[in-house]
């Protein structure tokens, strides 16, 4: 099968009609309406109705490394068709590379841009009238990525390029399920849903490596697996805290190892024999244990994130965007929210402003 088209530029009528034959093809090879989207934005990554795959691949072009169409050919021996090393790589459940670029405020659309091609011919531009009228008769629906472009520092980029090694890298070879990244995060959202201990989570680890020797170079603890998801960032902070909530042990209190309303210690009470063999049991302070810690999550960070999103920030402007019903359906309709858009003007012409 040619995808020599594969490689023309965007926009010409070349590739407009092997993207036609594409769809033809994927046609016999639709799962409950779907298909797997091969557009450079995707990369098989996602499952899509065919008339949006169309739209993908049409304006996000179309992913070169997918040469031999296994998910979308209905061939009698497509069963015994070898995956290339890169294609083997592609993992399909989660959408990774979104995460990333969400992250970390990367478009990974980009193409290379190939000079031998005419540079009169943009993008956009299909050359054939007829050709362009079909494209609007299609009407592929299709949502634009409006992310800002990446303002990452040298650490930042760094974090960025250790994570997609591990969402690139597959579970075990031949994986097109999982990759590294995907699974171990799949493993951390089970922890928290269902309250495991880090003892528990590394007890289950060790268990998935005796069991399954195939799995390549996994985090074997716990605290191996954070090294890896913490570049994610949304970390919290520790703040010490009075057994008896009177304080937290911040600012001015920070250096303090007794509370001085109720002068209870900062420090874990430890049970312990020590030699003794009376019916007393020595009760010592070890210092550098907590007797209670409060777990912060910082806001500006996380609204930060919220904004790196294409989705989410919508999401975070609709108070702004939607039409006044004239009845109470968000805080933003309350006296109390007008009353404080009324006092800080400016602060309320920011569509992305949070009370």
């Amino acid at each position: 099968m040619d995808t020599s088209w594969i490689d023309l530029r965007k926009g010409t009528a070349g590739y407009y009609n092997g993207c036609m034959k594409f769809l033809e093809v994927a046609k016999e090879t639709l799962l409950e309406g779907m298909t797997r989207c091969p557009c450079n934005k995707c990369k098989l990554n996602n499952s899509y109705p065919l008339e949006e795959v169309g739209g993908h691949i049409l304006f996000y072009g179309f992913y070169k490394n997918y040469r031999q169409w296994v998910f979308h050919c209905k061939d009698q021996e497509s069963n015994t068709i070898e995956i290339p090393s890169d294609q083997a790589k592609v993992v399909g459940r989660d959408d990774i590379d979104g995460l990333l670029g969400a992250a970390f405020r990367v478009d990974n659309t980009a193409q290379p841009t190939n000079e031998s091609q005419d540079p009169s011919l943009s993008e956009a531009n299909f050359e054939d009238e007829d050709l362009y009228n079909m494209h609007e008769e299609l009407n592929f629906d299709l949502e634009e990525d409006d992310e800002f472009p990446s303002t990452n520092t040298n650490e930042e980029e760094a974090k960025y390029k250790r994570l997609r090694e591990a969402s690139d890298e597959g579970l075990y070879e031949g994986c097109t399920t999982f990759s590294k990244l995907s699974f171990l995060l799949h493993l951390f959202h089970l922890k928290c849903m269902f309250h495991w201990s880090a003892a528990s989570f590394s007890k289950l680890l060790e268990l998935l490596l005796d069991a399954f020797p195939i799995i390549m170079e996994f985090p074997s603890s716990y605290y191996e697996g954070m090294k890896i998801i913490k570049d994610l960032g949304l970390s919290y902070e520790k703040i010490h805290a009075c057994p008896n909530d009177c304080i937290l042990y911040w600012g001015e209190f920070a250096e303090k190892s007794e509370c001085h309303i109720c002068h209870t210690s900062r420090w874990r009470n430890v049970n312990g024999n020590e030699g003794d063999t009376s019916e007393n049991v020595i009760k010592t302070r070890k210092k550098g244990v907590p007797a209670k810690v409060m777990r912060y999550f910082p806001l500006i960070p996380r609204l930060k994130r919220l904004y790196m999103s294409s989705k989410t920030a919508k999401d975070m402007r609709w108070h702004f965007d939607r039409k006044d019903e004239k009845i109470i359906s968000h805080p933003a309709d309350g006296e109390a929210w007008k009353k404080f858009d009324q006092r800080y003007e400016e602060f309320a012409k920011d569509p992305r402003s949070v009370r």
